[in-house]
């Protein structure tokens, strides 16, 4: 067994990452549970450095039917976390449930959070699962977690919030939503800036005008811009202009 035990890690890995649900379950049905714990619990480290459990690598496929079996019948720990490769950075520390919100499958969060997975475990750099919902304004998943109880106020090692994240990006239903539910719009990031001067660089006016309603103050960062100034840097007319014309902010 100890010899073989590699290549049917490796195996079984591969059928995960793959969704090849029936052959997972094939392979699993008959091994003991010490053996199918030791399989499942597995990380396979690829050329990218990237370290992943097969649980996570179904998860990261979007491969609903392997992570139910893997979960529900196989008992894989649902905390258990890997590293994976976001573009170019390595995200370490990232669980099952933060790799499903980043990338936007809403029955796998739901079955992980059923299953016992930490709402607001944080990656190496602090990021929470529903922050890495907020970077692409999966909404959806942003309203379940937090109606679970995610924190919205966790911030990363910068320390940027959710509300900073998604302003940044430009996603004005997330903003809202996260302004309903009380996230603060005056938080600030270690250079000092709000969600207002990220929403300013982005460069919408409406997502700026949300902010402003919901308490949003005009400040200066630490080297001394405030959010028209950084406007003005993107080459972000349109709010430039309306900053200018909003005499009342001033």
């Amino acid at each position: 067994m100890t010899q073989v035990y590699p290549m049917m890690a490796l195996q079984i890995f591969h059928y995960a990452r793959d969704g090849l649900t029936k052959v997972l379950c094939s392979a699993l049905n008959d091994l003991d549970p010490t053996c199918i714990k030791r399989l499942i619990s597995q990380e396979v480290v690829n050329h990218q450095g990237e370290r992943m459990t097969p649980l996570i690598a179904a998860v990261r496929q979007g491969h609903y039917k392997v992570v139910k079996l893997l979960v529900e019948r196989f008992g894989a720990d649902v905390n258990k976390c890997g590293a994976i490769r976001i573009d170019s950075t390595l995200v370490d520390n990232a669980s099952p449930l933060w790799v499903a919100a980043g990338a936007g499958y809403i029955n796998i969060v739901k079955d992980l959070i059923e299953a016992g997975a930490e709402i607001n475990h944080r990656t190496q750099t602090g990021s929470t699962p529903i922050r890495a919902a907020c970077f692409d304004g999966r909404l959806e998943i942003v309203q379940y977690l937090a109606h679970c109880g995610a924190d919205v106020e966790i911030a990363n090692s910068f320390p940027n919030t959710c509300l900073m994240i998604a302003s940044f990006r430009g996603h004005l239903d997330t903003v809202s939503f996260l302004l309903e539910i009380g996230a603060d719009p005056n938080k600030k990031a270690l250079c000092g800036a709000t969600a207002l001067h990220f929403a300013a660089e982005f460069g919408v006016p409406r997502l700026i005008y949300t902010l402003l309603d919901a308490g949003a103050v005009i400040t200066k960062t630490n080297k001394g811009f405030t959010p028209v100034i950084l406007a003005a840097e993107q080459a972000k007319e349109n709010v430039v202009n309306m900053f200018t014309q909003r005499k009342d902010l001033f």
